[in-house]
């Protein structure tokens, strides 16, 4: 039972891991957009 069951809590914990990494550089992708937005949203006002 033990040998079958260690695999699966490993991974587990790697798809713990993955979907981690996947969420952060989607926060840090939507972040660089936003701030993207900011700056040409504040180009446009300066020009009108």
């Amino acid at each position: 039972m033990k040998k079958t069951h260690e695999p699966s809590v490993r991974d587990a914990k790697a798809n713990i891991r993955v979907k981690s990494l996947i969420f952060i550089r989607a926060f840090t992708e939507v972040k660089s957009t936003g701030a993207l937005l900011q700056t040409s949203v504040k180009n446009c006002n300066m020009v009108n």
